[in-house]
Formats: C-alpha cells, sequence, structure tokens
C-alpha cells in the first residue's frame, strides 16, 4: 500500500510532466514554422542566420527527461487506474491529472464540485491501496 501523499504527489508531477511535454511539442512547432517561413524568404546571409539560430533553438528543447518520467509514473499507476470504475476513472483523470476545473467535471457528470473534490480523495486513497 503506498502513501496516499505520495500518490496525490506522483499524480501532480504526472500532470506537470504532461503539461511541459505538450508545451515543449508547441514550442517545437512554432520553430517549424519559422523555419519554413524564412526559408521561403530566400537565402541571404541573415535568413540563413536566423534559421540556425532557430535550429540551435529546437535542439535545446529537450521533452526526453519529461516523456522519461511521465513513463515511469504511468506504467506506477495505469493499472490501478485502469481497475476503478469508469466514473471514478473519469473523475481521477479529468479532475485531478488532467487539471480540469472540479465544477466542470461536476457539471459534466451531475455532481458538484464539492462532490467531485470529495470523491478524488477517496479515489486517490483507493489507488494507494492497489499500488
Amino acid at each position: 500500500m503506498a502513501e496516499i501523499k505520495k500518490v496525490k504527489n506522483d499524480l501532480r508531477d504526472l500532470k506537470s510532466h504532461a503539461h511541459m511535454i505538450k508545451r515543449l511539442s508547441e514550442a517545437y512547432d512554432m520553430h517549424i514554422k519559422r523555419i519554413q517561413f524564412l526559408q521561403r524568404l530566400g537565402n541571404s546571409d541573415e535568413i540563413l542566420e536566423n534559421i540556425e539560430n532557430e535550429k540551435r533553438l529546437i535542439d535545446k528543447l529537450d521533452a526526453g527527461k519529461y516523456i522519461r518520467e511521465a513513463q515511469i509514473l504511468e506504467e506506477k499507476y495505469m493499472s490501478a487506474i485502469n481497475d476503478l470504475s469508469p466514473l471514478d476513472k473519469t473523475i481521477i483523470l479529468d479532475g485531478y491529472v488532467n487539471g480540469n476545473p472540479y465544477w466542470k467535471v461536476g457539471m459534466e457528470l451531475g455532481y458538484t464540485e464539492d462532490g467531485v473534490r470529495k470523491r478524488v480523495n477517496k479515489i486517490i486513497e483507493d489507488i494507494s491501496k492497489r499500488v
């Protein structure tokens, strides 16, 4: 049985890693679009220098660390989460891991914000017993 505080922290870390992976992916896409735009402008020294700067920035975007850490946490918890009822699985993934507001999750499922919050605590306790 895992400590409830540890499960909460790990699931928060999973949320944080997923957020960073998404942001780094968006930054990568933005730099690629800049390069494509610059390439259409021609081959002056200034443009080529700007393209190289964009490529250097892309090289600095390292999502690998966040991906590896997210994979470790997913391996640890996804089996326990998959064993939950469909409702509990939706609540924990949408409300806690994905960070959707509890009022919104509750509205979609017919619960109050406070009801979702209480349910999340019970679900985390359940997950801690399964890990």
